[in-house]
């Protein structure tokens, strides 16, 4: 595509010597009549945006505010559905009220809405039965009453068998099994520290537990790992921390050797606050954490210390749409309760495919395959982000047609929802040495004492 025909993005903005970067947007005003419009229940509307329709977050959203009437808009929607589109919208609205049963203040009303919705015969047959199996496909969130309820003729055949048998299965798993055997090789595999703590994730703990008198050819093995200058900076960090599980005053000893302007970095914690608990202390101290946790008080890193503060989620979404909406959602329950009556959406850039119809193949047998539907809202090359509030709407245009998460826009807009709301909280993204994205969310001046003491480490802003 032409880069002079690419879609404007919204400007991002930030304040020299600062690592939070925010939204060049102002708030539309007023409650958004997108809230009050009906949910979708016929054609693509069901899984695809539509701008006649409410957010399809919506149902999330009040139920976790405590509203159940939107149940009842959920069953005024499945009874809209066409026997045709039936399956479509009860898969759809099962998808979203599903995790939902985890939550043990809404859980029951949930239940007790599905066993009527299941019991309705206005509901067409087919969206009454892929409702029932959406929910029978996961039932981790699983109580007497949703056991009882797929065990009732209300249920078809399908569902119940499939609820049990899952249902079966998860049980017995709760137990947790017995380590297999190693086999051969990775016997030999662990009788070679220098081997072991390259190629396993937790090489050393696994070598001393089958030889635990090889104490010795470990922590030598580890320091190999630490001081090997062409090994990846996070593959040395990792064998650090290795090693000051097993002899901390060894690992700061190695650690102080460490000169590479890449390591450096990563090491400073741990030169820096040598004795167990100093590190967690500095981050309560400065306000990173608001309080202290037994499991660490023995961490090497920051981030070990942050916990409850950062959220872990993938950048590489191998999928259309990216579901910006579910990366933002999560991402502002780490400030709660500052942002918990925001609802975020996602508009999804125009859907495209690459099959076109082979020579001589009639493009009529299968056309809905070559022609995608998309709302005029909808742009061509990126995605709009939008976040309703009760009394104003912020939208911001962001990322591409990759399905990778653009993360600076993401912050871009919730440090700014924490700056009109007059929080001191602000996020920041921490690396991580992989596709994964980690997001510190904390107080502005923690973060800023923490970065200028060389301690937390941060992707600035571009």
């Amino acid at each position: 595509m032409d880069s002079t025909n690419e879609t404007p993005h919204t400007p991002l903005e930030c304040i020299d010597g600062e690592p939070f970067v925010f939204a060049a947007v102002s708030p539309i005003p007023g409650r958004s009549p997108r809230l009050d419009l009906p949910l979708a229940s016929q054609g693509p509307a069901i899984d695809h945006y539509s701008s006649q329709h409410a957010p399809q977050g919506l149902v999330a959203y009040r139920l976790r505010r405590g509203d159940v009437a939107v149940l009842d808009d959920v069953t005024r929607a499945l009874s809209r559905a066409t026997p045709a589109e039936g399956s479509d919208a009860g898969t759809a609205y099962g998808y979203r009220v599903r995790a939902l049963l985890c939550d043990d203040s809404i859980g029951p009303k949930v239940v007790s809405w599905l066993e009527s919705c299941l019991a309705d015969e206005s509901i067409p047959r087919e969206a009454r039965a892929a409702l029932a199996r959406t929910i029978a496909f996961d039932p981790r969130c699983a109580s007497l009453t949703l056991d009882a309820l797929f065990a009732s003729a209300v249920v078809d055949d399908e569902a119940r068998e499939t609820y049990a048998a899952l249902r079966s299965a998860g049980q017995g798993a709760r137990t947790e099994p017995s380590a297999p055997e190693p086999d051969d090789a990775r016997r030999a595999l662990l009788a070679n520290p220098f081997l072991a703590v390259r190629e396993l994730r937790d090489g050393a703990r696994e070598v001393l537990a089958a030889h635990p008198e090889l104490r010795g050819d470990v922590l030598a093995a580890l320091t190999v790992v630490v001081t090997d200058e062409t090994e990846q900076y996070y593959v040395r960090f990792h064998a650090l921390e290795q090693l000051a599980e097993l002899d901390r005053a060894y690992a700061v000893a190695i650690a102080e050797m460490v000169e590479d302007p890449g390591m450096a970095p990563l090491v400073a914690p741990l030169v820096k606050f040598p004795e167990p608990g100093a590190l967690a202390r500095y981050a309560h101290d400065v306000g990173l954490v608001p309080e202290l946790i037994d499991g660490e008080l023995r961490a090497v890193t920051i981030e070990s210390v942050l916990g409850s503060r950062t959220a872990l989620f993938a950048k590489e979404t191998d999928a259309y749409p990216n579901h910006y909406d579910d990366v933002l959602a999560r991402l502002a329950r780490l400030v709660s309760p500052v942002l918990d009556d925001v609802l975020f959406e996602e508009v999804p850039h125009h859907e495209f495919f690459d099959d076109v119809p082979d020579e001589g193949e009639d493009e009529d047998e299968d056309e809905d395959a070559y022609r995608p539907v998309n709302d005029p809202d909808q742009l061509r090359d990126a995605y709009r982000l939008r976040a309703f509030l009760p009394d104003c709407t912020y939208e911001i245009v962001a990322g591409d047609t990759t399905d990778w998460i653009a993360v600076e826009p993401v912050l871009a807009l919730l440090n700014t929802l924490c700056e009109a709301r007059g929080s001191d909280l602000r996020f920041v993204e921490l690396p991580t040495g992989s596709q994964d994205g980690c997001v510190l969310a904390a107080p502005a001046r923690a973060i800023r004492t923490a970065v200028d003491d060389g301690v937390l480490v941060v992707i600035w802003p571009n």
